[in-house]
């Protein structure tokens, strides 16, 4: 239960973490604020980077050619651990998402939706230890990918 809470908290940061990316004046204020809102939702440790993000600690295969970091969360428990990236890139919608399909082919695909404004995947790695939730959208003419990679 708490694996999807950690999950849940942080695809719900992402709205967050498109306003903190909006500009750099309280940056550092903006991001400690939501360290603290993600730290008493989900009882767990939480650590918000907008800017000059690290995406080290990302699986090469998740990491999408040519896109940008923008944002990055992470939330530990004592059940695991989850990290949410938002990432912009040129590419187109239909693309980033083939990426994705492809380089999680070895997992199990539990969901996809599609709207007009967002393509929505969620995978489980097969010893059900890993979890990758993906929304690939449009803004200002550019495709915003917003990853979160969860481990328990």
């Amino acid at each position: 239960m708490r694996y999807v809470v950690v999950l849940m908290v942080l695809v719900l940061s992402t709205v967050v973490s498109i306003h903190l990316s909006c500009g750099r004046c309280g940056q550092k204020i903006g991001e400690k604020t939501a360290e603290k809102m993600i730290e008493a939702s989900s009882g767990g440790k939480a650590k918000v980077d907008v800017g000059s993000v690290d995406i080290s600690s990302l699986p090469v295969n998740l990491r999408y050619p040519n896109a940008v970091a923008k944002a990055k969360w992470e939330v530990s428990t004592d059940e695991g651990k989850g990290v949410n990236y938002t990432f912009e890139t040129v590419d187109p919608k239909a693309k980033v998402i083939d990426f994705y399909k492809g380089a999680l082919a070895g997992w199990k695909q539990s969901m996809m939706s599609e709207t007009p404004e967002a393509t929505t995947l969620a995978f489980v790695s097969n010893d059900e230890k890993e979890m990758v939730f993906i929304m690939v959208g449009s803004a200002d003419g550019k495709t915003t990918i917003n990853l979160t990679h969860s481990k328990k």
